[in-house]
């Protein structure tokens, strides 16, 4: 690993050479060969349209040269403004005003911008081809560790996965990109797509859930930062489906950067995503600061998405419950429609949870905060019918369906046979256990034939599956589950291949999703078996 690079690892973040007032990616300035002042933080720069927009609402000029972390944007190596949100109206903070009146009129000039903005890249050249070449030997020996799996780019429309495109692109040669549509895009992300995969000469495939977000919401209620079903069922979900296309296993490219949250610090940078069975996910730029992305995409002319020039810090999902409070001014102000609808949906749920003060609740984003409240509806009852025996009974309120048998299939083969005009089932043989029930009646029944370590883990695990069907929305988030493609959603109905199940037991397990379940996880009321013991 070149010496800048690991360097930039053992010292997080970026430094500002105060002499030549630009910042750097090195502790010494390479043009003037100064010791550097590490700035605390990860920084992007501002745009002249974002900068505008301050300016109109200051009433007053702003520097041209400006880096901005959150809410609050900096010139040279301290903060400048501190952007304040209040009743959805933006605003500065008074006390940081006068800052403004210590600058030199230089600054003020596009002039200055593109002169200090040549000087950056001058600067932080060699670190960035050194980050380039790190990056490119890391893709290829992930390539080489994994030669028989076909090889994607995640692709969100963002500035870190359209670096990773063309870095995976530069060691690999053409290489196709995964887009998943999760339905609340932004327009100018839709639009970039086709700039990009044009520019890049690259088949992207494009992939929608099965369900569009808002619908979803009305079985799931919203997502929060907490019960983030979203990413689980309007990313993964389509992802997987088209995995389940595939002959063989997936070895995928992201953006994520450890720099972007506490929780990605902690990422390995090659790893067996939990959502993805069939994917080993690789993140050649784990490591690279975001004035590193930025300062790649300058130098080389990358095309990146508009969001970013109207000062959109991240460009995801529009109604995403992680947007903070900049980037739903910016949507309100340039996409009013869009955020007027979502505006009108949280406030209309809001009402319907018999919120209090629904408009202060949507209006604070208490929404987001929230976490899931449990609340269970007893519609099966277990029941021990022969002790001796090893048999249980559940009891079921309303008819069994054929849908039951599908989320039975991971315990063994399936057994179907007519006895006096109904439909029977069994699953498994006797030993060790058997289960079976007929369609249209209200009893499931398990047996187990000899007392065994494992006969409480197969009880819970098939129980699981029966909560499962009673809660099943087909939403999709159980897919990626499954190692070898079997599970499908057709029509929000549940299937599981039996030519494909190898019956490993992982889709009846709570390790890969929340409770096992999106549903389950993530609903205020969810039907269950009652069981000795629970209360109404």
């Amino acid at each position: 690993m070149p010496q800048q690079v690991q360097d930039l690892e053992e010292k997080w973040g970026v430094f500002w050479c105060k002499n030549c007032e630009i910042p750097i990616l090195a502790e010494t300035c390479p043009l003037c060969n100064k010791k550097a002042k590490h700035i605390s933080g990860d920084r992007r720069p501002v745009s002249p349209t974002e900068r505008h927009m301050l300016e109109h609402l200051l009433q007053q000029p702003l520097p041209t040269f400006l880096f901005a972390r959150h809410n609050i944007f900096y010139f040279g190596e301290g903060a400048l403004l501190r952007l304040t949100l209040k009743d959805g109206r933006l605003g500065v903070a008074q006390d940081w005003l006068h800052k403004l009146n210590d600058i030199s009129p230089d600054v003020f000039t596009e002039q200055y911008r593109l002169t200090q903005w040549n000087r950056c890249l001058s600067a932080n050249a060699n670190t960035i081809a050194n980050l380039e070449q790190e990056a490119i030997n890391f893709v290829e020996k992930a390539a080489g560790s994994y030669p028989d799996r076909a090889r994607f780019v995640s692709f969100s429309g963002g500035k870190d996965s359209a670096l990773v495109a063309v870095l995976v692109n530069k060691a690999l040669g053409p290489t196709p990109l995964l887009f998943s549509d999760t339905t609340i895009e932004y327009p100018s992300t839709y639009a970039y797509i086709t700039k990009f995969t044009e520019y890049l000469g690259v088949k992207v495939f494009w992939q929608k859930p099965q369900q569009p977000f808002l619908a979803l919401c009305e079985v799931l209620d919203p997502p929060s930062r907490i019960m983030r079903w979203c990413c689980t069922v309007c990313k993964s979900q389509p992802i997987n489906t088209f995995y389940n296309t595939l002959d063989c296993q997936v070895l995928n490219f992201d953006g994520i950067r450890r720099s972007e949250s506490s929780r990605r610090a902690q990422y390995p940078r090659v790893y067996q995503v939990p959502k993805y069975a069939r994917e080993v996910t690789a993140r050649p730029i784990l490591n690279w600061p975001t004035f590193a992305v930025w300062a790649y995409i300058q130098a080389n002319g990358l095309p990146s998405n508009a969001l970013y020039d109207l000062g959109f810090s991240r460009v995801g999902c529009m109604y995403c419950p992680s947007n903070d409070g900049y980037n739903e001014y910016l949507t309100r102000l340039y996409f009013p429609d869009s955020y007027s609808k979502w505006n009108q949906y949280l406030l209309d749920w809001a009402v319907r949870e018999g919120k209090p003060d629904p408009e202060n609740y949507v209006k604070c984003g208490y929404w987001k905060a929230r976490n899931v409240r449990r609340g269970k509806i007893y519609v099966v009852e277990r029941t021990e019918s022969c002790v001796t025996k090893r048999e249980y009974s559940y009891e079921f309120s309303r008819p069994l369906t054929e849908d039951v048998v599908e989320f039975l299939r991971p315990f063994g083969k399936i057994r179907m046979f007519a006895i006096n005009g109904k439909t029977c089932f069994t699953v498994g043989n006797q030993n060790p256990f058997l289960i079976s029930g007929i369609i249209g009646d209200t009893e499931i029944s398990i047996s187990f034939a000899v007392q065994g370590k494992d006969e409480e883990l197969i009880k819970r695990r098939v129980e699981r599956q029966i909560e499962k069907y009673l809660n099943c929305v087909g939403c999709g988030g159980c897919l990626g589950v499954c190692p070898v493609g079997a599970i499908s959603i057709t029509q929000r109905r549940f299937a599981i291949n039996d030519g494909k199940c190898t019956r490993c037991g992982k889709c009846t397990t709570r390790t890969y999703i929340e409770r096992g379940c999106v549903a389950i996880g993530y609903r205020g009321s969810q039907r269950a078996i009652k069981r000795i013991g629970d209360k109404e």
